[in-house]
């Protein structure tokens, strides 16, 4: 009862089959995506692998300008060490990711790079952003980079192996190097870091002219306490 009738020695399938194969296709990719998102915040060699694919970053070998973004903040009335404190406290209070990794080192030219790493949710793609303090007067200057790594996830186990062998392959960052950024820049300009912002490289960001007016109106997560 459940075939069609035969025509030329051909038969017909329930017509319901395919989607129902395809349902079941479906929920078993969402019930793997679920498990991947949780055995991403919880495997113990993600933060390793993490650290070897941000002194590799494949994903920047070929130079492709949809795989970052940077900014240079001009910052008059902040120090260096105002400014450093507060990206570090906004990279902590950031909810939006699923892990990170703040680092901070002195350069011999007196500026100090602040590293922060993000673990996107659900698949964990590492995007690191580099921001540069160098200190200017009663201020400071700032670039701010934030870039892709690698093509494959950092849970997989070997991403930083499998990213280095497929580095050609073209994808971009869908925007979200330049949310980074900002997302940072608007924890600064809450806690009154005023500043004057140049947009170096836009990165991915369909639809936007790359104009300083068309910010976007993203929110900097969770506030530290």
């Amino acid at each position: 009862t459940n075939s069609m009738p035969a025509k030329h020695g051909v038969t017909f399938g329930h017509p319901l089959l395919p989607a129902t194969i395809l349902l079941r296709m479906l929920g078993r990719l969402a019930a793997f995506a679920l498990l991947f998102g949780v055995f991403t915040m919880v495997l113990p060699t993600t933060l390793w692998q993490g650290r070897v694919l941000n002194s590799l970053r494949p994903a920047q070998w070929i130079g492709s300008t949809n795989r970052l973004a940077r900014e240079k903040w001009v910052c008059e009335n902040t120090s260096a060490e105002d400014v450093i404190k507060h990206l570090k406290a906004g990279a902590d209070a950031l909810d939006h990711f699923l892990l990170h990794e703040v680092s901070e080192r002195n350069a011999t030219d007196g500026s100090t790079l602040v590293t922060v790493f993000f673990f996107t949710k659900l698949m964990g793609w590492l995007d690191v952003l580099d921001v540069q303090v160098t200190p200017a007067g009663k201020g400071c200057e700032v670039i701010a980079t934030s870039s892709c790594t690698g093509v494959v996830p950092a849970p997989l186990p070997l991403s930083p192996l499998f990213s280095v062998l497929f580095f050609f392959i073209p994808f971009t960052d869908v925007g979200k190097n330049i949310q980074h950024i900002r997302a940072l820049r608007r924890f600064l300009d809450e806690r009154g870091v005023a500043m004057d912002v140049t947009v170096l490289v836009k990165g991915f960001n369909p639809g936007r002219s790359g104009s300083e007016s068309e910010r976007e109106p993203l929110a900097a997560g969770k506030k530290a306490h």
